[in-house]
């Protein structure tokens, strides 16, 4: 891309933004923390709060990213009208 003479062209990419206005529009206690005091990442606190597996060291490693991507899955689809087929 090439921007006109006298025009910047710029990429801002926030990260997790519709989980953090999904917080913030819903007031839920444990999103709210996440994106004030937490690492920001909305969908590990997914999973920990939905699969007791994800919690456990036993867990291998490829099953945790598994289920953290299943809580990802689960926070689009209910942002973005999911039905419960998704």
């Amino acid at each position: 891309f090439c921007a006109p003479p006298g025009w910047t062209i710029f990429s801002i990419d926030y990260s997790n933004i519709e989980m953090r206005v999904a917080a913030n529009v819903s007031k839920e206690p444990a999103f709210i923390k996440e994106f004030l005091e937490g690492s920001g990442d909305f969908h590990t606190l997914t999973a920990t709060a939905l699969f007791p597996e994800f919690s456990d060291p036993t867990t291998p490693k490829a099953r945790t990213k598994e289920l953290r991507s299943l809580a990802k899955i689960i926070n689009f689809a209910l942002l973005y009208g999911g039905t419960a087929y998704t």
